[in-house]
């Protein structure tokens, strides 16, 4: 999160795919690092003005923490940038926590109807179900 060039589309864009694809994504701050070209570019578009300042800092930030975002490399302003990345972050966090209790609970439920009627019966219990629900749609 946190590109240059990105935009509140880009960010509605990213959150979609990450929900269409499934798969949880470990996110990370976009931190220009020396001697990479979005460092390059950041210096060029003038989003580092200080480089010995921001320097000096980049021991002090985290990729995972946008409280220590030293430099908005995005084509929104700082307090609108913060705020979108935020909320993006925040949805995505929702989307698969939610998802993940969804199916911890259908855990649960099957590993309770185990318990109480045995794996065995389960199993045939649940080929039945599935076979009366396809059946059903045919």
């Amino acid at each position: 999160m946190g590109y240059l060039e990105e935009n509140e589309e880009t960010l509605k864009e990213s959150v979609s795919f990450f929900k269409e694809i499934g798969v949880k994504p470990i996110m990370f701050l976009a931190t220009p690092f020396p001697g990479t070209e979005i460092y390059r570019e950041a210096i060029r578009k003038g989003r580092i003005k200080d480089e010995e300042e921001y320097l000096m800092k980049l021991d002090d930030i985290s990729i995972f923490d946008l409280s220590t975002l030293l430099v908005n490399l995005t084509d929104m302003p700082d307090d609108v940038a913060r705020s979108n990345i935020r909320s993006a972050i925040s949805e995505i966090e929702n989307y698969y926590f939610y998802r993940d209790l969804w199916t911890l609970r259908l855990f649960r439920r099957g590993l309770s109807s185990i318990k109480k009627i045995g794996f065995r019966d389960y199993i045939i219990y649940t080929y039945n179900k599935l076979e009366n629900h396809f059946e059903s749609k045919q």
